[in-house]
């Protein structure tokens, strides 16, 4: 039996939904304006003697503040976050880490509106998180104009520090790393909303837009004006799941670069006759250096391919060049185990041969000291949300009662085992609607559930049983009285333990029915499926009879599992089900889905 580690001291701050907006100081006030409106494209929705406040199409406010200043420069990064109780309590969280706020929770009293707080990062940057601000409506999209702002990459002389922080306390999640010269955090689905590159000081690198599609990109890329206004770096690949695509850099104002979103396994090389994009070819915007190196050489992550050369992170396909090709980033998701327990030893050690292609076994929480056997660090939960991105719960439904909300928020994957705990349907609500992590649920020893779905989708069902037989000694409770144990015990025919519904019985049985709570969520009301527990001395294996009727059809599933050795409530297959579930969530082909 395993038991998580008390929860982390400071947890982050909230959960960020998304980069707002920046705010840019410029001492061109006038011609910065002109640019961002007649250039690219963005349309002026307030504007006042030393401030002017830019939409795109999409549905937020503003995605730009122009500031008159003095100096070229980052005057604050906005990010969202839902609610004002979330605004106060990120407040709470802040001070107890010692933050000073430099604007108070409270109604912002600025064009957008909203109600939000300030507080600077560990370089000195103005950070606001903001809540309720106008809203506004989206703009079409049929023009070859920014939707909004997407990522700002930051130069910061302690790379490694400033990750903890957007990490540790903005609750911002690491996606990728380029060697040790740039990290890519994310708050949402997206790759990133902010990057550091590592640099002699601090100031910022470039902001990015996104455009709806590459249609957009390059009808926009034909209206962009030269020599004056002329692309310093052109289409071509940047980061994992994104293509970079154009880099304008004027005088004396902030650099801007656009990207067109594409779609993950969908990013490709896209050639761009006499500029090579490399991490020596660009440099940051305002530094006094040449934009495009005078001799760049390919960096190995964007080379033009050669016959019989594999690129570093990328499958080749052949036959495919020129242009945008077909290859994919191979991406490794690193794994966490919760428990080390029956299914978590055969889990662990599956991912740890390398069983599983795209996930890597990075650690095991378990509250016993494990030793050396194990095949991987053994970590707390908070460790283990700092160095992974996917954790498997194989401990029992108080893990996720206690620790589901916490990784989800903390932008972690989290792949359900003991389902049972979702029997608890306000728990349920919330996991459901947390994030920016993302849950799943394994189907653990009954099979059908996919069908189940499909006809879910048609209508609800008329009605769902669902009976399990198990040995008696595996159905014993803390709960149960004397008799009802000495009837047991003693039973030499088959004998009804329990019978109720999905929401009952998995609360009584918790290491043994969470199959009643996958059904549950399968036809999607806990109360729809009746369940019976049956105890039989004669069972050598254990069985599932899963019966299902109504308009669509009639159903019927029946399974006959041998019970794992060193745990008798479960069933061996279990592990071996939550080990198909990470093959899919790691992208395998061939999997039936």
């Amino acid at each position: 039996m395993t038991h998580p580690p008390t929860a982390p001291t400071h947890p982050p701050i909230g959960r960020l939904r998304a980069l707002r907006s920046v705010e840019l100081l410029t001492p061109n006030f006038a011609d910065a304006v002109d640019f961002y409106e007649e250039v690219w494209g963005l349309q002026v929705v307030e504007s006042e003697h030393s401030a002017s406040w830019l939409r795109g199409t999409g549905d937020e406010h503003h995605a730009l503040r122009l500031t008159r200043s003095e100096t070229i420069g980052l005057g604050r990064l906005v990010f969202a976050l839902g609610t004002p109780a979330e605004i106060d309590e990120a407040a709470r969280r802040l001070r107890a880490r010692g933050i000073a706020l430099v604007t108070e929770p409270g109604p912002l009293d600025q064009v957008g509106g909203g109600y939000g707080l300030r507080f600077h990062d560990l370089d000195g940057r103005l950070v606001e998180l903001s809540a309720d601000t106008w809203a506004v409506t989206a703009r079409s999209r049929d023009a070859a104009l920014p939707v909004g702002v997407t990522h700002a990459v930051l130069n910061t002389p302690d790379i490694d520090a400033s990750v903890a922080f957007y990490r540790d306390v903005l609750g911002m999640r690491v996606s990728d790393w380029s060697e040790h010269q740039m990290a890519f955090l994310r708050c949402g689905t997206d790759h990133h909303c902010v990057a550091f590159n590592q640099a002699p000081w601090v100031s910022l690198n470039h902001v990015a837009y996104e455009m709806t599609s590459i249609d957009h990109f390059m009808r926009g890329l034909g209206l962009a004006p030269a020599p004056r206004d002329h692309p310093r770096v052109g289409p071509g690949t940047s980061r994992p799941r994104q293509q970079h695509l154009l880099l304008l850099h004027r005088p004396h104002r902030p650099g801007v670069r656009v990207h067109h979103r594409g779609r993950p396994g969908r990013r490709g090389h896209l050639d761009l006759q006499g500029v090579a994009a490399h991490s020596r070819a660009v440099r940051p915007v305002g530094d006094g250096q040449p934009a495009v190196a005078a001799d760049p050489r390919p960096h190995d992550r964007h080379a033009r391919r050669q016959p019989g050369r594999r690129l570093r992170g990328r499958r080749h396909r052949p036959g495919r060049s020129g242009g945008m090709s077909g290859a994919t980033e191979a991406r490794t998701r690193k794994v966490a185990l919760i428990g080390w327990g029956a299914i978590g030893r055969t889990v662990g050690g599956a991912l740890a041969a390398g069983e599983v292609p795209g996930a890597e076994l990075a650690g095991i929480v378990d509250n016993r000291p494990l030793g050396d056997a194990v095949p991987a660090p053994q970590l707390t939960v908070e460790q283990a949300l700092a160095a992974c991105d996917l954790i498997v719960e194989a401990a029992g439904q108080g893990v996720v009662r206690e620790w589901g909300e916490t990784i989800l928020a903390s932008g972690t994957d989290l792949l359900v085992a003991s389902t049972g705990a979702l029997t608890d349907e306000e728990l349920s609500k919330r996991l459901l609607a947390a994030g920016p992590g993302r849950v799943y649920f394994t189907g653990g020893a009954v099979g059908g559930l996919d069908l189940l779905q499909a006809v879910r989708a048609m209508g609800p069902l008329g009605e769902v049983t669902l009976t399990t037989t198990k040995l008696p000694s595996t159905l014993e409770q803390p709960w149960m009285d004397e008799a009802t144990l000495a009837r047991l015990r003693s039973t030499t025919t088959p004998v009804e333990v329990m019978s109720g519904t999905a929401r009952d019985v998995p609360v009584k049985f918790p290491k043994s029915t969470n199959v009643a709570a996958s059904v549950a969520l399968a036809v999607g009301d806990l109360d729809a499926v009746r369940v019976r527990v049956v105890a039989d001395p004669a069972a050598a294996h254990t069985s599932h009879v899963l019966e299902a009727s109504g308009p669509q059809g009639a159903y019927r599933f029946e399974v006959r599992h041998v019970p794992d050795a060193a745990n008798p409530a479960t069933s061996r297959v279990v592990p071996y089900a939550v080990l198909r579930s990470l093959a899919a969530l790691t992208g395998r082909r061939g999997q039936i889905l």
